[in-house]
């Protein structure tokens, strides 16, 4: 918390977006010092720590079906492959589809940002 309060003493005023690696302390930390701060787990840390539930043989397809999730254009685009994936893999074990939908939420408020402060 040292150094989000030291962000905050050179002038910091607010943080779009905090990226962190899943440390369970670090976004309530964040979030205690910038308030209106968007914290998410990043992707490619979810995305890894997902594979330990597909079959190794299973990787290389997985991935090639996930990456037309976070390479959609929009939103609408990315819940699209969402379902895809949900009915190609959802039967097997792979107990992390639900946050899923988190993932692509964080994914657009990413792009969102991004269009925004390009815009202004």
């Amino acid at each position: 918390m040292g150094v989000l309060n030291e962000l905050k003493e050179r002038g910091v005023e607010d943080i779009l977006i905090a990226c962190v690696d899943g440390l369970k302390s670090f976004p309530s930390a964040i979030n205690s010092v910038f308030s209106n701060a968007q914290v998410q787990v990043c992707v490619v840390h979810q995305i890894r720590n997902s594979l330990k539930y597909v079959a190794i043989k299973d990787v290389k397809r997985f991935l090639t079906d996930l990456k037309q999730i976070y390479q959609a254009s929009s939103k609408e685009v990315a819940e699209h492959y969402l379902l895809e994936l949900e009915e190609k893999w959802g039967g097997g074990s792979i107990q992390w589809l639900p946050n899923l939908g988190k993932i692509i939420g964080n994914i657009c408020l990413v792009i969102l940002s991004i269009q925004i402060l390009s815009e202004g």
